[in-house]
């Protein structure tokens, strides 16, 4: 009788052990399909990102240069008054301060465009600049 007692735990041991090797097996591929499943989301939604990156940068861009170059527009307006009577001073062109026309910009190492009518400041004999006009007008 202990011969059938022995066959019988023999086989419950044996499908215990293919059992167990099938569990093992099965979760190895489990493992290794979600493992590969995660790659492709990632894929994806790097790509979706990127995608929506691209479209946003298209969409934003011209109107962020849009919007910088409207408000360098405006403060070179709001600021065309201090920067007339400041920087003809501070250059040495006192008959230009206030000048709509100044300009005073350096183009090379002695090249300074006083402005269009008088490249090189008006005459130094007259009092005044025939050409004057006040930057506070609008």
């Amino acid at each position: 009788m202990e011969e059938w007692l022995t066959q019988l735990e023999d086989t419950v041991n044996t499908a215990a052990d293919e059992a167990g090797q099938w569990l093992a097996t099965t979760m190895n591929l489990m493992y290794e399909a979600s493992e590969q499943a995660v790659v492709e989301f990632e894929k994806t939604i790097d790509q979706a990102f990127d995608e929506f990156d691209q479209t946003l940068d298209q969409t934003f861009e011209p109107w962020a240069t849009s919007v910088t170059s409207s408000f360098m527009s405006w403060v070179e307006e709001a600021t065309m008054p201090l920067t007339h009577v400041v920087e003809p001073w501070l250059q040495e062109h006192p008959r230009c301060i206030g000048c709509r026309n100044y300009h005073g910009q350096s183009y090379g190492h002695d090249e300074t465009l006083i402005c269009a009518m008088h490249p090189y400041g008006p005459d130094p004999n007259l009092e005044r600049c025939p050409d004057w006009e006040s930057v506070w007008q609008s």
